[in-house]
Order: C-alpha cells, then structure tokens, then sequence
C-alpha cells in the first residue's frame, strides 16, 4: 500500500553495486529504512543528493508490516535549503544534529509526529539564521531532551549534575547557558560554548546505554573556534 508522507534523512549505506539503504525519520512511522536502487549508477547520480543527511522530503512510499526495509515510490524535496549546503559552520550543524537523532532514534515504526516536527522546524530556522549558529548544537540538544522523554528541568541542576569542572566554572557555565535560553547578550566564549556541549553529551551518556562519542564535535570545535 502506498502512502503520502514527510521524511528528514538521517544517513545511508552503500548496497550492492548502485543501491544504498537510506535510515530516515518520518513524521508518520517513525524511524524507518529504505532501499533505494541505481542512485550511484551513472544514469541516477544526481537522485543521491536526495538522500543526503538531513535533507527534508516529501515521499511516497510502500509499508509492508513484514519487512524492516521498506521501498520508496516518490521523492523530492519538501524544503529546498538556501544556506545549509553551502554555508560550513551550518553544514556542520546539520551533521552533528543527524549524528545525535541516529544515537537517539532507535525503535523503528514508532509514530512520534511532535518530535518530527521540532527537527523540522528546527532545521528549518538553522536555514535562515544569519547570527548565533555557534549556539544551535546546545540548544537543540538541551530541548531534543524533551522529545525523547527525560527533559532538562533547569540548566543549573544540568551543570551541578553532569559537569566534572571546578565550582567557579561551574557557575560561569550555568550563567551561559541562562544567556541563551533567555537571549541575553553575552561575549561569545569558545571555552563555556565547548563545556556547555560536553556537558549536555555527558547527560545524554547517562541516559542511553551505548550512546558513546561523537564524530561531529571535533567538527564543531573548529569551525567555530
């Protein structure tokens, strides 16, 4: 049966000679996987660009209950992006939200409309930012913690719990993590921006077992340093 829906991918892996598997998140099933065949053929290899994280699609796809890999009708893209392709700093945003959702999404099938449309709309704001992208990675992580159910009640407790500084920058963290949710003008400091997103690792550590390192913030400490 085919069916009308929206989809955010997350990554893809190579598949036989010309096809790959594409994991995308969808605002009516939930997290699901795709074959998609010929994309890296010479005749489909403009189609891959589809299928690069984070890209938002409108899809039409077949649901089939007794397969984990399902099949892909239609696609193109719902939200064609402006800046994200092209500009470096939000680019590597885009990676590092993708690597957090591939970490976190992880029951397949599973209807979560609310939490597809907060990755949308935030994907879509990343978009047309012109200032204070050095602060996406921390604020989408601290508020995704609602969505997948263990919110941060206060960004004080956050700090006290899961931060391994010293007192004294343990204050300085909550004040600029007070700055942002509050936007209070204050001087970009790489050192708290580096801690407040160590911090908010470490308590998505806590809560996933297996949740482990990330890639992207090595990415993320150069470009904005």
């Amino acid at each position: 049966m085919l069916h009308k829906i929206k989809g955010i991918v997350l990554n893809y892996i190579r598949y036989k000679e010309t096809s790959i598997i594409v994991k995308i998140f969808t605002n009516d099933f939930g997290l699901q996987s795709y074959i998609v065949n010929g994309v890296r053929s010479n005749r489909g290899a403009g189609k891959i660009a589809l299928f690069q994280p984070m890209t938002i699609l409108d899809l039409v796809v077949y649901k089939n209950d007794q397969k984990s890999i399902q099949r892909i009708s239609e696609s193109r893209c719902d939200i064609i992006y402006h800046s994200i392709p092209f500009d470096i700093k939000k680019s590597s945003v885009a990676i590092f939200w993708s690597e957090i959702l591939n970490k976190t999404l992880t029951s397949e099938g599973l209807e979560d409309s609310r939490k597809f449309e907060f990755v949308r709309e935030q994907l879509i704001k990343l978009d047309e930012a012109t200032d204070g992208i050095e602060n996406y990675p921390i604020t989408f992580t601290y508020q995704l913690a609602e969505f997948l159910g263990f919110a941060i009640s206060c960004s004080r407790d956050l700090v006290r719990t899961y931060s391994d500084v010293i007192n004294s920058t343990q204050e300085e963290l909550i004040k600029y993590f007070e700055s942002i949710f509050t936007a209070v003008p204050l001087e970009n400091n790489i050192s708290q921006r580096q801690l407040a997103l160590n911090c908010l690792i470490n308590y998505y550590q806590h809560h996933f077992d297996g949740f482990g390192s990330l890639r992207s913030t090595g990415v993320l400490r150069q470009v904005f340093s």
